[in-house]
């Protein structure tokens, strides 16, 4: 016979209310609040709601942790097979039409596959399904995406803010949803935001009709058109693909948000960026590991020995010494009297938006309008001394152990990084 989970007591429910539930709906679940997403950056509030989890998930073994909230019971799931279960047993025996979805998603997509049941639920899925072709590992029209993209993303020049970004992105957005029509259509855009800033307060706030019909209007005539290439076109206007539509581009926020972030962490460490595409006969070093050669002394004519020899992840000839180079200068590091490496303030989307960062190559970083602070930032001493070099190898390689040293400086020695295309 099942056990039943043991409810989460008073203080625990308190907690997970205060730094898990709470951050979310304060941030804004369907359109971000700028300001707001600002201060839970200084906050760190995406780093205390994984902490609560965690703690959660070690104290009630694992399992969904029923929390008694507004006379109802919540089970909020932490362990990764249970949220694979949920999905995959939804709509039934789950459903994700909850109470507070349906009544925020209504106010711009009431036809939206996430929240219809059974019976309709099958047939909606099914043509999102065909359009996005998710039983594809690639898109057939990915490669025009692929140029929109590059085309739109080479347009950032220069210092720029979250809502020079958020520009550029919706019309990436625009044209891969509904075609190249529609890249000037910003007042498409701007009435899905005033629908999905009311949607932020699901059910309590007011409906929109005038803006709702308004945009559906502007929805149609792109379907009706079926622009060659989009994936409003992947249908006949008949099956009712318009009325999917606003999901993809609400959903496609959630990529210029990570795409954001991540331009953040590379405007803050530029020698990421500058070492991110090997030339011929080059090679990269994934890991920040002991160089293989004897310390050398300085030729600056100091006459100091070299605090540090570490095999840089930066792009580096074959044949190097192994030497880590000195990574230039950063916004958020500073050098202390004692010559360690002392982080300042992490970056956010603030800082950001003020100009007070600039990104390389006019790419500002951040995403959901607030970049995490990157954790190699916390280190500050510098690179282990260097082994000496093997009597019986003469040719010797960087060390490919998967544990970097403890006190390896990431300013001396930089992560590799996936990033995007530069502009």
């Amino acid at each position: 016979m099942p056990q039943p989970m043991p409810s989460a007591s008073l203080l625990d429910t308190s907690r997970a209310i205060g730094d898990v539930l709470l951050p979310v709906v304060a941030r804004g679940a369907i359109l971000r609040r700028p300001r707001l997403m600002r201060l839970a950056e200084r906050l760190q509030v995406d780093a205390r709601a994984l902490r609560e989890v965690r703690r959660l998930r070690t104290r009630y073994a694992e399992g969904p942790v029923p929390l008694r909230i507004a006379g109802r019971i919540v089970a909020l799931v932490t362990a990764p097979e249970d949220v694979q279960r949920v999905l995959a047993m939804t709509p039934e025996p789950f459903s994700a039409a909850t109470t507070e979805k349906v009544g925020a998603l209504r106010h711009f997509q009431p036809h939206a596959v996430l929240i219809t049941d059974p019976p309709l639920r099958a047939p909606r899925r099914d043509l999102n399904e065909q359009a996005l072709e998710t039983h594809q590992p690639v898109h057939q029209h990915a490669a025009r995406m692929r140029a929109v993209i590059h085309e739109e993303l080479s347009q950032l020049i220069g210092t720029i803010g979250w809502t020079d970004f958020r520009a550029v992105w919706s019309r990436i957005v625009r044209r891969i949803v509904l075609g190249d029509s529609a890249r000037d259509d910003t007042a498409l855009t701007a009435e899905l935001d005033r629908l999905r800033s009311a949607a932020n307060w699901a059910e309590f706030a007011p409906r929109r009709p005038a803006v709702r019909r308004s945009f559906a209007a502007r929805l149609d005539r792109y379907a009706e058109a079926a622009e060659p290439g989009s994936l409003i076109a992947m249908s006949p206007p008949a099956d009712g693909l318009a009325d999917q539509a606003p999901h993809w581009l609400f959903a496609f926020d959630a990529a210029g948000i990570a795409v954001w972030r991540a331009l953040a962490v590379l405007a803050t460490r530029p020698a990421l960026s500058s070492g991110s595409r090997p030339r011929p006969g080059t090679r990269r070093l994934h890991r920040c590991s002991p160089s293989p050669v004897a310390p050398s002394r300085s030729h600056s004519g100091s006459g100091r020995p070299r605090s540090s020899s570490c095999a840089s992840p930066a792009v580096r000839p074959n044949g190097a010494d192994g030497r880590c180079p000195r990574a230039p200068s950063s916004p958020s590091s500073a050098r202390s009297s004692t010559g360690t490496t002392k982080p300042s303030t992490s970056p956010t989307p603030s800082t950001l938006m003020s100009g007070s960062t600039a990104g390389p190559n006019a790419t500002g970083r951040s995403s959901r309008s607030a970049p995490a602070r990157p954790a190699a930032l916390a280190r500050t001493s510098s690179c282990s001394p260097p082994a000496a070099p093997s009597a019986t190898s003469p040719t010797t390689t960087p060390s490919t152990s998967t544990r970097e040293p403890a006190n390896c400086s990431p300013t001396r020695c930089p992560r590799p990084s996936t990033t995007p295309p530069r502009a």
